[in-house]
């Protein structure tokens, strides 16, 4: 885990190795990573439960093509799913 990670892994869940943050807490790492000139090279949206930790294919974002412009737009996607009940795992380079 990276320094970033590292620094939010008290806010999140860890889950089969990934860092799942909620929505508000993803917001200030993606800031994080941007201070730091670490891109996003993308978002990953789960619901997590009890038992489980499900991956949704459309809570999710491939930011690797958008190296200038990726820590805007995670943050523009993050903030249409601030009232879900999600978590999400913010992948930086």
């Amino acid at each position: 885990m990276e320094d970033i990670e590292k620094k939010f892994a008290e806010r999140g869940i860890i889950r089969g190795g990934l860092l799942l943050l909620r929505p508000e807490d993803a917001l200030e790492l993606i800031d994080e990573a941007a201070r730091k000139r670490r891109k996003v090279l993308g978002v990953d949206g789960f619901i997590i439960t009890n038992n489980s930790t499900q991956p949704l294919m459309d809570e999710s974002i491939n930011l690797s093509k958008y190296p200038l412009e990726c820590w805007e737009k995670a943050k523009r996607f993050l903030l249409c799913r601030v009232d879900r009940d999600l978590f999400f795992e913010i992948i930086l380079d």
